[in-house]
């Protein structure tokens, strides 16, 4: 039996003066096995908008089994949208009842669907049928003691036609009555039905009524075209939510069309796909194979069929990939902190799950530690794990580490932190001074070299003092954020003629020593313009 943990609830209730024993036999897993085998496919019908039966046989194969449960599947899924548990109930004389509780998925079928045990065989009846009810339906059940039964529906929903036209011979629509016709004259009347499907039959018959076995009708076989309609379904043998980096998988493009549809088109996150062996994307007839699959495959999956009538996009269909965790950011961060400064140290990886364990551990003169008494955890969120670390001597430099693990695996490459002594960043040298013109403006340009960063990012910075009053004109920073060059518009000094220039490096320890352009000296703008 494919029943899975049992688990046993028992239950007493007070009603109207009896006593009740209730047990309680719950499926843990409640999912579609794979390994359970179809034993019986059966076809049904349903009229748009009525009931549809589909059919289930729950009689145990001996009389003194039970049911325990019945679950319907829809399609592929491995989630029921449908379950009916039977519950053994014991009144105060010990004789036993059978009553059920059933559940619906809200999202599927939700209050249409009730299971009918009183018809042979027993029935899940799914009212006001719609168009997208249509597709494979799967039920399963679990006895006692006898082995699982599974049975499969092929629910087809048919469209009744929504107009009927009857013409003369002469083309004109004849509304109620046709006729009359005298004896022996020869008459024809047309029929024109909009809305079954292809490959029906289609029969017209007139008849009298006022006499007995007096009518004549014909039939024929409908070809309709129509447009590609079209349904694209994960891989029947797949688990949708098992599906991992390194696997193989498959999506099935299921087509009616007519004429039949002479090209598919395949989309992922709304790109085309092209055939590639060597990228693993392979595409056979109706099917698309994703071959040793990564992070980047997952996301929307849609195929186009075309025909002479048009092109059919089918719904989309998400593919999710769960991976191990793998850093957000590639590259090497660098940290820097005192001796006895507590720096914080955020490490962030993308993963799914996205429940996450993370491991630290110190790494300095080519030797790994287990981070201990120099750092303190400050939380783990999911994706996210934070390390607030202070260095107390030399040696607590070095390369900090970070390792995640969830459901699927363990990080293969760590998220690397160079934790480096921080000092403030050393002075800019080297400094020139040159004028030009930037679109009929006249511009003074400073560049020079930068030093040491102290560890951490830097920032320049450059002002510009009035020497006789010594009042600022100017406060640029770099127009660039990895060298020291500035710009400074002429006409933002002016009517000063003669100033010095202060330029200096700025990180989070503080700002370096300034580095001094003395005694520069404006001249008529005749003069300088161009040198």
């Amino acid at each position: 039996m494919a029943l899975g943990t049992l688990a046993e609830i028992a239950v007493r209730l007070v009603i109207s003066g009896y006593i009740f024993a209730v047990v309680v036999y719950v499926n843990a897993s409640g999912n579609w096995d794979k390994d359970d085998d179809l034993v019986s496919t059966s076809k049904v019908s349903a009229v748009l908008g009525r009931t549809a039966t589909l059919p289930c046989d729950i009689e145990p194969s001996t009389r003194e089994d039970r049911v325990y449960m019945v679950l319907w599947f829809r399609d592929y899924a491995v989630k029921p949208i449908y379950r009916q548990a039977y519950l053994t109930v014991f009144d105060v004389r010990g004789r036993a009842f059978n009553k059920a509780l059933n559940w619906s998925d809200s999202t599927a079928v939700g209050p249409r669907a009730y299971f009918v045990t009183v018809t042979k065989p027993a029935a899940l009846s799914l009212e006001a049928v719609q168009l997208d009810d249509e597709g494979v339906y799967r039920c399963r059940v679990d006895f006692k003691n006898s082995p699982t039964k599974n049975f499969q529906v092929n629910l087809t929903v048919i469209v009744p036609p929504h107009q009927l036209f009857i013409y003369d011979s002469s083309g004109v629509q004849v509304e109620s009555v046709a006729g009359p016709f005298r004896v022996g004259v020869e008459f024809g009347l047309s029929c024109e039905v909009r809305g079954d499907d292809h490959g029906k039959i289609l029969k017209c018959r007139g008849e009298n009524p006022a006499m007995t076995d007096a009518y004549l009708e014909d039939f024929f076989k409908l070809n309709v075209v129509f447009p590609p309609k079209v349904q694209l379904h994960l891989g029947s043998t797949l688990n949708a939510e098992n599906i991992k980096e390194g696997d193989d998988v498959y999506f099935e493009c299921k087509v009616r069309a007519n004429p039949e549809h002479h090209k598919i088109t395949w989309r992922h996150n709304g790109a085309v796909l092209t055939q590639n062996y060597s990228a693993g994307i392979i595409m056979s007839t109706q099917s698309l194979v994703l071959q040793g699959i990564g992070r980047d495959n997952a996301g929307n999956y849609t195929c186009l069929a075309s025909n002479d009538r048009g092109e059919t996009t089918s719904p989309i269909v998400n593919l999710r990939v769960q991976f191990a965790p793998v850093c957000t950011l590639k590259e090497v961060t660098i940290i820097g902190a005192s001796l006895e400064e507590s720096v914080k140290v955020r490490c962030e990886v993308d993963a799914d799950p996205s429940e996450v364990d993370f491991f630290w551990e110190f790494n300095n003169s080519g030797e790994n530690f287990e981070v201990t008494g120099q750092a303190r955890f400050d939380g783990n969120n999911g994706t996210m794990s934070e390390l607030v670390y202070t260095p107390q001597s030399e040696r607590d430099y070095g390369a900090l580490t970070c390792r995640g693990r969830n459901a699927i695996g363990k990080q293969e490459t760590p998220c690397i932190y160079q934790v480096i002594p921080a000092v403030k960043p050393n002075p800019l040298n080297n400094c020139t001074i040159k004028a030009s013109l930037n679109q009929s403006s006249e511009i003074l340009e400073v560049e020079c070299v930068p030093g040491y960063d102290g560890g951490l990012h830097q920032e320049f910075r450059l002002e510009a003092y009035e020497v006789l009053t010594g009042n600022l004109r100017v406060n640029a920073s770099s127009v660039s954020a990895d060298l020291p060059i500035f710009r400074i518009a002429v006409a933002d000094l002016l009517p000063a003629t003669h100033f010095y220039l202060v330029t200096y490096a700025v990180n989070a320890k503080g700002r370096s020593e300034v580095s001094l352009l003395e005694d520069i000296m404006l001249r008529d703008s005749e003069k300088h313009t161009g040198n």
